[in-house]
């Protein structure tokens, strides 16, 4: 015989302790958490999608983004790895956790000079990177590229 419903009323009723409600509040806390910073990495996002670039000679006071090659700089600065001439430099370290075998980044240096002019077709302008965001390519891999480092 197939029964497809069951009287509940002779069941027991259960109770739900602390344990499940404490579950039940750290998850939602998480999810809060997470919508937090999924909201403001959101944001982040569409600012940068959505500012214009400018041209040197058009540009307004605020947040920009300008494309362009560097010029002249307030002083000389030489990249400490291939002691060329640059306006900016990062270097980053990496060592190697003994535990997972996995490269996590262990010190990073960054240097330049105090202000430099970026040259585009319509004009120059005077660049302060002191704050700024810096997006440049990466130009040197040193000789523990060959071992592996990323």
């Amino acid at each position: 015989m197939l029964v497809l419903f069951q009287d509940v009323g002779d069941l027991p009723a259960v109770e739900a302790g602390p344990v499940p409600d404490v579950i039940a509040g750290l998850c939602a806390i998480a999810a809060l958490a997470f919508a937090v910073v999924w909201w403001h990495f959101l944001g982040r996002k569409r600012l940068i999608q959505d500012l214009p670039t400018s041209k040197a000679k058009g540009v307004a006071l605020g947040l920009n983004e300008v494309i362009g090659t560097a010029g002249e700089a307030n002083e000389e600065v030489l990249s400490p790895q291939t002691s060329t001439d640059c306006v900016w430099w990062k270097n980053e370290f990496y060592l190697r956790d003994d535990k997972n075998g996995a490269w996590k980044k262990n010190k990073e240096q960054v240097g330049g000079a105090l202000w430099f002019s970026l040259v585009d077709e319509s004009g120059s302008i005077l660049v302060r990177p002191r704050k700024a965001e810096v997006q440049a390519p990466k130009v040197y891999d040193g000789p523990d590229t060959d071992r592996g480092v990323p």
